[in-house]
């Protein structure tokens, strides 16, 4: 390589990279908050979905994080079903309720899994029909609810 020559550093993708869409396509089904980070976090997974108003919209997956230090880790998830409420209440009073300081290790809460339904108060997703219970192990290249489920 020429003295001076600009070198490119390249971008590995992390565990939060799959295939989606187009084989050679990366879209990312990401947290915006650190899931091995100390404290209270609260966030969102990103699942990118177009629309015909934007090309670049996502659907928001709540998410929320309580850590301290080395430890176990621990996933709590409710709302698979977006009419069943009981468990999202109870998680989302969790969220607010416990500290780090009580955490040894990290506790990771998903408080409404399939957000569209629970937004729509329903069994299933009303974008696309999906079942996330019925989902699992899920498709990188399928819909939403496959996508939400490939990645939990």
């Amino acid at each position: 390589m020429p003295v001076g020559a600009a070198t490119a550093k390249i971008a590995t993708p992390s565990a939060n990279w799959y295939l989606a869409g187009a084989p050679h396509a990366r879209r990312p089904l990401s947290p915006d908050i650190d899931l091995d980070g100390d404290g209270k976090q609260t966030g969102f997974l990103r699942l990118p979905h177009s629309v015909h108003r934007s090309a670049y919209g996502w659907i928001p997956i709540p998410i929320a994080v309580i850590g301290r230090g080395a430890g176990p880790r621990v996933l709590l998830m409710a709302g698979n079903h977006g009419d069943e409420l009981e468990g999202q209440v109870a998680l989302g009073r969790l969220i607010r309720e416990l500290q780090p300081g009580e955490v040894r290790g990290h506790v990771i809460i998903l408080p409404s899994a399939n957000f569209p339904a629970a937004m729509a108060g329903s069994r299933t997703s009303p974008i696309d029909g999906g079942n996330l219970n019925r989902s699992f192990p899920g498709d990188p290249g399928g819909g939403p609810t496959e996508q939400i489920a490939y990645y939990l």
